[in-house]
């Protein structure tokens, strides 16, 4: 009887601690979220991480000029499209310093998928890259900010999220 007490108490406290992480996780996404809305002037939520996602890519873009001393430096833009339900477009266009341009399209299956991103600051590199388990090199390639990096996948880990509910 006594055993039965105490997990009843342990399942309860835990069942509470559980829904309290939840609802804390919840209001913190929801404030997240409303804030880029009034940011980005939409009521839609992934209109707002989509022009999250691309403004920062914008903004931290790696430009020749931040890779001194670095061989064949070349500028990396990328943007992020939702073309089709359940696909994260990744556009990454390289010009060299001779002005050639390469542009390389992805596109992520994003049902299924981890929505988790991570990414990389390494020393003495003039970049900071987006990377996910699911592929074997970085999606993406910003200037070296580790703040910039963390928000970018904070918004692409909603963004799939988002995604992934349709």
């Amino acid at each position: 009887m006594f055993r039965s007490f105490v997990f009843a108490c342990t399942t309860a406290l835990a069942l509470s601690a559980l829904a309290e992480t939840s609802a804390l996780e919840n209001t913190e996404r929801d404030g997240y979220l409303n804030r880029l809305k009034q940011q980005h002037a939409t009521t839609s939520e992934r209109t707002a991480l989509l022009a999250q996602v691309n403004s920062l890519l914008n903004q931290h873009a790696l430009l020749r000029g931040y890779q001194i001393g670095q061989p064949q430096p070349q500028d990396f833009l990328f943007s992020v499209q939702v073309p089709d339900k359940g696909v994260l477009h990744i556009r990454e266009e390289r010009q060299d310093e001779g002005g050639r341009l390469q542009v390389r399209n992805r596109s992520l299956q994003v049902y299924g998928l981890n929505p988790f991103f991570d990414y990389q600051c390494k020393n003495r590199q003039p970049d900071c890259v987006i990377l996910h388990e699911s592929q074997q090199e970085p999606l993406l390639r910003i200037v070296r900010r580790p703040d910039a990096a963390a928000e970018l996948g904070k918004a692409l880990s909603y963004l799939v999220r988002d995604i992934q509910r349709d």
